[in-house]
C-alpha cells in the first residue's frame, strides 16, 4: 500500500523528470519506503533523511530547509512521509504541523498507518490521528490494528484521478471502455487479475461491527498505559522507560540501580547488560520481547501490546520476567 501511495504522489512529475524526483523520510520511517523508491526506478539520492527531534518525531525546520534548498538546487520535491505509529518506537509524527509544511510547499503528504491509523477509532486515538483527514493518502495494514488474519493493506488517497493516473494503461482490444458505469479496477492498482480484498474487511466488519474494534484497541491502550506505570515503578530494580508510548509500543531498558556509577558506563556496556536481559525473559518461554536500537545505536527492549489473542495475565508474566531479570543484572554491576 505504501509503494502504490508512494507511485501515485510521483504523479506530480514530469515523466522526463523523474530523475529528480525527492522523497522525505526519516531514521523512524519504515524501509518499505526506501525498497518502494527502489522498485519506482528512483535513485539512492532521491530519498531525504531528515533528522528527528528529540520525541523521534520529524524535525519540522529541517524538513522545511530540504524543502527550499532541493527545489533552489532544481530538484523536485514531491513526498514527505509522515508515520502514525513507528515500528521501532510507535511514535506519532506531529501530523498537523507536516500537513502544513507540505501544503505551504504543494508537497504530497502521505501518512503511513499502517500500525497506527486503527487508533483512530478509539477517543484517545481521535486526539492524535484527527489530522490523518488532512494527508493526501494514507495506508493502514488491516491485519495489523485490525487483527485479520491475513495479508490486507489499504491505501485511501482523496484523489483517485492521480490513482487512475499512476496505474492505467492503453485496454486491450477485447477489453470495454472504461466510463463511470463501467470501472476496470486494474486501472487503480499494478495488479491485473486480483483477489476480492474487500471481502476480508466487509464480512468482520458485518460479523462484529466497529464497536468490537474499538473496545479491543481501548483496551490495549489501557493495558499499554498500566504496564507503563509498572516498569517505571521498577526503577528500584534497575529499570527506565525509555519514552511514553504514544500508542501500544513500549520501549524500556536496564540502567541499574546506582546511576551515578551507570551513566559512567560506556552505552556498549549498557548495551550488554540490555543484551543479556532480553536472552534471559525470551529464553524462560513466556513471552517474546524484541530488541531495537535508537539514538544512533542504544540498544533497548521493546513489546507491542497488540495481538487479538494477548492478554493481561501474559502481560503480568512478561512484567514478572522483565523484574527477575533486572534483579540478576544488579548482581553483575
Amino acid at each position: 500500500a505504501n509503494f502504490i501511495g508512494l507511485l501515485v504522489a510521483r504523479e506530480q512529475v514530469d515523466e522526463d523528470d523523474y530523475h529528480l524526483g525527492t522523497i522525505y523520510v526519516t531514521s523512524e520511517t519504515h524501509n518499505c519506503i526506501s525498497k518502494g523508491a527502489k522498485m519506482a526506478g528512483l535513485r539512492k539520492r532521491s530519498l531525504r533523511e531528515v533528522p528527528v527531534d528529540s520525541d523521534r518525531r520529524v524535525n519540522l525546520a529541517a524538513l522545511e530547509k530540504a524543502l527550499i534548498e532541493d527545489r533552489r538546487a532544481g530538484l523536485k520535491p514531491f513526498l514527505v512521509v509522515a508515520t502514525a505509529g513507528t515500528t521501532n518506537t510507535g511514535t506519532v509524527d506531529d501530523l498537523e504541523a507536516i500537513s502544513e509544511v507540505c501544503r505551504k510547499h504543494q508537497v504530497w503528504f502521505h501518512v503511513d498507518g499502517a500500525y497506527g491509523a486503527a487508533f483512530v477509532l478509539t477517543e484517545r486515538g481521535r486526539t492524535t490521528l484527527s489530522v490523518l483527514e488532512k494527508s493526501d493518502s494514507v495506508t493502514i495494514d488491516f491485519h495489523k490494528s485490525f487483527f485479520l488474519p491475513f495479508a490486507t493493506g489499504l491505501l485511501l488517497t482523496r484523489y483517485p484521478q492521480k490513482l487512475h493516473g499512476a496505474f492505467s494503461a492503453d485496454p486491450a482490444p477485447f477489453m470495454p471502455e472504461e466510463s463511470s458505469q463501467n470501472v476496470n479496477f486494474h486501472s487503480f492498482t499494478p495488479e491485473l487479475s486480483r483477489t476480492f480484498y474487500g471481502a476480508r474487511i466487509w464480512f468482520p466488519l458485518q460479523l462484529c461491527g466497529v464497536k468490537k474494534w474499538r473496545e479491543a484497541l481501548d483496551t490495549r491502550l489501557d493495558w499499554t498505559q498500566i504496564f507503563s506505570q509498572r516498569l517505571e515503578a521498577m526503577a528500584d530494580k534497575g529499570m527506565e522507560l525509555v519514552m511514553k508510548p504514544d500508542l501500544t509500543i513500549v520501549v524500556f531498558r536496564y540502567r541499574g540501580i546506582q546511576p551515578l556509577s551507570i551513566v559512567k558506563c560506556e552505552d556498549g556496556h549498557l548495551n550488554v547488560l540490555n543484551d543479556r536481559l532480553l536472552r534471559f525473559i525470551n529464553e524462560r518461554g513466556n513471552v517474546y520481547i524484541s530488541p531495537t536500537t535508537i539514538d544512533g545505536g542504544q540498544f533497548v527492549l521493546r513489546i507491542c501490546i497488540l495481538n487479538i489473542r494477548l492478554t493481561w495475565e501474559l502481560l503480568e508474566m512478561a512484567l514478572k520476567d522483565i523484574e527477575d531479570g533486572a534483579v540478576e543484572l544488579s548482581k553483575l554491576v
